[in-house]
């Protein structure tokens, strides 16, 4: 193959795809200098495709690979350069399942389509009526709990603790080797302040955490209060998409936090994310965030906060460890 074919990509997209590289390449190419080329890439690639990544992440990661392979003209010099007449072979190798993907894809219902990543005011009102009409309160609870704590479903499906004046949370998306070193996500667990809430706040803590006891129990009524979710939706605001869920309480505990200045790396540190470029990209908007009375923000420790890791737009350039890379 002679060429590869050029998409055209948005700059925010470009600077994406080459954080992530320079990252795969800081903590996976090997050490060797004397490597290069098609043996430089094929090394790597074994030990990124060994590593327990989530299938949304390896897609991420091999879009952000094959993009590189795509430019590869732009860096000459570079160790990973090959010609190419020979990439046919790594961009099929990069496109090999690594660990954590299925070696068939599974056959996949119809999505559910676009989802809300934050309501506002208003309409959470109109759809709390609704739910309270038919005495719904438990997932009125749930939303209200996490729209103050930004708590995953899944974390709450696996139990959170609180003593009243902290709550830890069993953070989802974290990953860890035998020796407890940091592969993906935040931190095992992390710890949300709320000794300095008003006790009608920590009761509504409490409340939530007791809605069930049992992980099967929990799962089992999270899914009813989707389906009551939609249905008080779909008679407020009939067919208006796209519809509001609960992970948009998670989204909305974003919204509220932005409108009330926080910090964007405490926010992340707040929702378990690894840098702070998430929850700047995917999570809800400020302007539809709440503030004042009845929404009193976490805090969170100086450490915890000091493990996000902050995007600092930079020039772009060859993303590659210390020693290898071209400006």
């Amino acid at each position: 193959m002679n060429t590869l074919p050029h998409w055209t990509r948005s700059p925010e997209t470009v600077e994406d795809y080459t954080d992530l590289v320079r990252r795969l390449a800081r903590r996976f190419v090997p050490e060797a200098q004397s490597l290069r080329g098609t043996e430089c890439w094929i090394t790597w690639l074994e030990r990124l495709r060994v590593q327990p990544w989530s299938e949304v992440t390896v897609r991420r990661y091999r879009a952000a690979l094959l993009w590189f392979m795509e430019s590869l003209d732009t860096f000459p010099q570079s160790p990973f350069w090959i010609a190419p007449g020979h990439r046919e072979a790594i961009l099929s190798a990069i496109r090999l399942p690594w660990a954590g993907e299925s070696l068939t894809l599974p056959e996949q219902k119809k999505p559910p389509g676009k989802r809300m990543r934050s309501f506002g005011r208003a309409r959470w009102k109109q759809v709390r009526q609704r739910l309270m009409s038919i005495e719904e309160w438990e997932t009125v609870l749930w939303m209200e709990a996490v729209m103050r704590t930004g708590v995953r479903p899944i974390e709450w499906v696996r139990g959170v603790s609180w003593d009243g004046e902290a709550l830890a949370i069993p953070c989802a998306k974290g990953a860890f080797d035998e020796k407890g070193n940091r592969i993906r996500g935040l931190t095992q667990t992390r710890t949300l302040d709320l000794s300095h809430w008003p006790k009608a706040e920590k009761d509504l803590i409490t409340a939530w955490i007791g809605l069930r006891d049992t992980p099967e129990q929990r799962l089992s009524l999270l899914k009813k209060m989707a389906k009551r979710l939609r249905w008080a939706w779909d008679q407020e605001f009939r067919s208006l998409r796209p519809r509001i869920t609960l992970y948009t309480a998670r989204h909305q505990f974003a919204a509220n936090l932005r409108a009330r200045g926080t910090p964007p790396v405490a926010i992340a540190a707040m929702m378990g994310h690894s840098s702070d470029q998430t929850q700047r990209t995917h999570y809800g908007r400020g302007a539809l965030g709440k503030t004042g009375k009845g929404i009193t923000a976490p805090e969170v420790s100086s450490a915890l906060t000091a493990q996000v890791r902050q995007h600092i737009r930079v020039p772009l350039s060859f993303p590659m460890r210390s020693g290898l890379g071209n400006g």
